[in-house]
């Protein structure tokens, strides 16, 4: 019988905040764009005003970023604390 306990180490995982920002980030910008590319291959009108998806587009943008920025640093300190605390706890 093995009465060690051993750490499991969680690899590194996003935080919410990344994937709430890159939802926004594909909500905001994806109908600009599809219509940018629509334009480019010839579907529907050569010339179009997207103004509420450019709108759209330029509300979202940079609080996604933001979100994203932030979820990003918050996911890589979560992920050397835990580990630090493994190597930490091997160590002893």
């Amino acid at each position: 019988m093995n009465t060690t306990t051993e750490v499991v180490q969680q690899g590194f995982r996003l935080s919410k905040l990344f994937w709430i920002g890159l939802g926004l980030f594909v909500v905001g910008v994806a109908p600009l764009l599809l219509i940018i590319l629509f334009a480019s291959l010839g579907f529907g009108d050569p010339n179009p005003n997207p103004v509420g998806p450019a709108l759209l587009a330029v509300v979202t943008f940079w609080p996604s970023i933001g979100l994203i920025m932030t979820g990003l640093i918050l996911s890589c300190f979560k992920w050397l604390r835990q580990s630090g605390n493994s190597t930490n706890t091997n160590a002893s």
